[in-house]
């Protein structure tokens, strides 16, 4: 009986330790140690050699002065075509009204001296089109059914 209890300790712990290894060497199994972006297979639709790099994070270059509530990131990717810009979305779910998001971003883009081009608001959408430094943005907010406000930046590069 004694060799019994031996030998099941032996095959568990050398599954545990199999596993470890697995998990160590193969990483990808669950998404661990990734370096900022997630590859993604580029649809069919765009050109050969685009790039689609999603992000857990802001992506790289996302301008700092940008307000995100601290809160989850909805989508966060860039997409880069042969010979054009890099085109970079990043959103998230807010809880406030449309009324408040307007006031907090319009304060923070005219604070933070980015040029607001075009501005239409209703309750229905929301859209800036804003500009600092070469680097055109565009900011809107959409009301979710129930789930509050979807708060979306894109901007070229």
């Amino acid at each position: 009986m004694k060799n019994y209890y031996k030998s099941k300790f032996l095959y568990i712990s050398l599954v545990i330790v199999l596993v470890i290894a697995l998990l160590y060497f193969k990483p990808e199994v669950l998404n661990w140690r990734t370096d900022g972006a997630y590859k993604v297979v580029t649809p069919a639709s765009y050109p050969k050699g685009t790039k689609v790099s999603l992000y857990k994070d802001l992506p790289p270059g996302f301008p700092v002065e940008i307000i995100l509530e601290n809160k989850e990131l909805n989508y966060s990717g860039t997409v880069t075509t042969p010979n054009t810009e890099d085109k970079t979305t990043v959103s998230y779910i807010s809880d406030k009204k449309i009324s408040d998001l307007v006031t907090m971003y319009e304060n923070a883009f005219t604070t933070n001296n980015w040029d607001i081009l075009k501005k239409s608001v209703s309750d229905k959408f929301v859209l800036f089109r804003i500009n600092k430094d070469e680097q055109n943005m565009t900011f809107t907010i959409i009301p979710l059914k129930d789930k509050g406000m979807m708060v979306t930046f894109q901007y070229e590069k």
